[in-house]
């Protein structure tokens, strides 16, 4: 589908100004067919132009954008206008249960606010302020481009690896369909690690879909290997076992996942999702320790402070 940003304020064609047509009814061509007599059928043609060009040339233009209008992108690609603020609350947990050693859990958790500075059809700018609990706040320069799939901060960019994000990703979701309905499903393959996940495929489904209000579930249950983005930043760990400590080098095993996300025109509204994986944990002398690893997250939009919204 096309996922180009959809601007807020830029016009469309309103019903009305489609005439409507009964189920039951053909339309002008068909009812005045090639045997109707021509002066009937120069009138029918005269009023279809006459329909046409009463129509604005930016509605003409809008009208014929079908990929960007269909259903998919009106849910999915973030509607948003400079100066609009959405604030998220995010928490992260990893836990490693290994027999014969002591748990070992990890969190993290914070906020995040971003304030659209400019939003156009290849990329939307926002200032970035964030409050990672137990560190100092800190604030980025955001820019999201590649209608979510790239994600640069301070200039510097990257794939948007992020299990969740403020703006909807559809990096790990596959090709969206145009139509979209309830129980509909398609298997999405995923080409390289996540930030909690590896390389695998994931069936998506719609749960929940509300056009009115610009909102759909979706669920994901995906399987795959090897390493996350996560597992960059801890090729080793030191686990132990009754004050003993030992430092092993991670190996991943496979890994399973299923979560959900809520998200209205194109914000997300609510993402959670749990991942659960083996390890094989390899000691500096050799031996391997067997482990199961749980990772889970949970990011939800909160009331915007300023609008309370």
């Amino acid at each position: 589908m096309d996922w180009r940003f959809v601007v807020v304020g830029r016009s469309r064609v309103a019903k009305s100004a489609v005439p409507s047509r009964r189920r039951d009814q053909p339309m002008f061509y068909e009812e005045f067919g090639m045997n109707a007599p021509g002066h009937v059928r120069r009138a029918a043609i005269a009023v279809a132009l006459g329909m046409l060009l009463a129509l604005s040339p930016s509605s003409v233009a809008c009208a014929t954008e079908g990929p960007t209008r269909s259903l998919s992108s009106l849910l999915l690609v973030p509607r948003v206008k400079p100066g609009e603020r959405i604030d998220t609350i995010f928490s992260k947990t990893v836990s490693l249960s290994i027999p014969g050693f002591d748990p070992k859990v990890s969190r993290t958790s914070g906020t995040d606010t971003i304030v659209i500075r400019s939003a156009g059809p290849d990329s939307i700018v926002a200032d970035e302020s964030y409050h990672y609990d137990g560190t100092a706040a800190g604030s980025d320069v955001v820019e999201v481009r590649d209608a979510g799939r790239t994600n640069c901060v301070n200039g510097k960019c990257r794939t948007n690896d992020q299990t969740s994000a403020p703006l909807f990703n559809p990096l790990l979701w596959g090709a969206i369909p145009h139509r979209l309905s309830i129980g509909q499903h398609w298997t999405a393959s995923i080409a390289q690690p996540w930030e909690i996940g590896p390389s695998g495929t994931e069936v998506v489904a719609v749960a929940r879909l509300d056009p009115g209000l610009g909102l759909v579930t979706l669920t994901r249950q995906g399987a795959g290997a090897g390493l996350t983005s996560d597992d960059a930043r801890m090729a080793t760990l030191t686990i132990s076992a009754g004050g003993r400590a030992i430092k092993v080098r991670v190996v991943p095993g496979q890994a399973r996942w299923t979560g959900s996300a809520t998200v209205v025109r194109g914000i997300t509204l609510a993402d959670q999702i749990v991942v659960e994986r083996t390890l094989d944990l390899v000691t500096d002398d050799g031996k391997h320790i067997a482990a199961t690893q749980r990772t889970y997250t949970i990011f939800v939009r909160a009331e915007d402070a300023a609008t309370g919204r």
